[in-house]
């Protein structure tokens, strides 16, 4: 990738040992040449108003999970008290028949 735009300015700032190898391993996920290429994607997403873009995708994504779940959870309780609604009549069949 050629630098369109001459850098001149340069900014730093710190962080922990961890956040360090957090920013690395991210690196590597993404494929950048290195941390700068990915702090400066950031930044980019960031100014164009997209940073909080997949943080909202996960909130939708994780209130349709707690629907389903909801509904999964429902299910199961019909088609157990159907399974205990089951077992009750063929139990009374038997006796009957007994």
């Amino acid at each position: 990738m050629s630098v369109l735009k001459p850098r001149t300015r340069v900014v730093y700032f710190r962080v922990s040992e961890d956040e360090f190898r957090q920013l690395h391993a991210l690196c590597e996920l993404r494929g950048e040449r290195s941390l700068s290429d990915l702090a400066r994607s950031a930044m980019r997403q960031m100014l164009q108003g997209n940073g909080g873009a997949g943080e909202q995708t996960v909130a939708q994504k994780l209130s349709q999970l707690d629907a389903t779940l909801a509904e999964l959870s429902q299910a199961l309780k019909r088609f157990a008290a159907e399974g205990k609604a089951s077992a009750r009549k063929a139990s009374a069949t038997k006796g009957d028949r007994g």
